[in-house]
């Protein structure tokens, strides 16, 4: 599974990728400081999934969520912020967020949902080449 990370803070940004790294189930993580590169590094990668902090320099983390989901639904974005009161949750669920988690009181949850992720993503690749063998056999 790859992941693209974008957060302006170094320090949390660091901390978070080694967080997900050690998910053996993940095979890349991709890790960027601004709403622009992030964007770009989505294009690029292709990732199941992108965690954006809402506060980046550039372009901010809604408006990346909204242009991702236009270009490709199916890449799952997590929103992860310092802020997370009523008025944010409520602006990423309408921007079509499939998380929301603040960065002190519910980051072990998103990585246990990251962790279940990619764990079903692995299963599904084992299934798929699991039918091509047969078939092939």
């Amino acid at each position: 599974m790859k992941i693209v990370i974008a957060d302006d803070a170094a320090s949390f940004r660091e901390r978070l990728r080694d967080m997900i790294e050690a998910i053996p189930e993940v095979s890349k993580v991709i890790a960027t400081d601004g709403g622009f590169d992030a964007l770009r590094q989505i294009i690029v990668h292709q990732p199941e999934l992108a965690v954006l902090d809402i506060r980046m320099p550039g372009a901010n983390g809604y408006e990346i969520l909204i242009e991702v989901k236009k270009r490709d639904p199916d890449i799952r974005i997590f929103i992860v912020t310092a802020f997370g009161d009523e008025l944010n949750k409520t602006m990423a669920e309408h921007c079509g967020a499939d998380g929301f988690y603040t960065k002190t009181g519910h980051l072990n949850e998103m990585l246990n949902k990251i962790e279940q992720l990619a764990k079903e993503k692995a299963i599904s690749e084992r299934d798929v080449w699991e039918e091509i063998v047969d078939e092939s056999g």
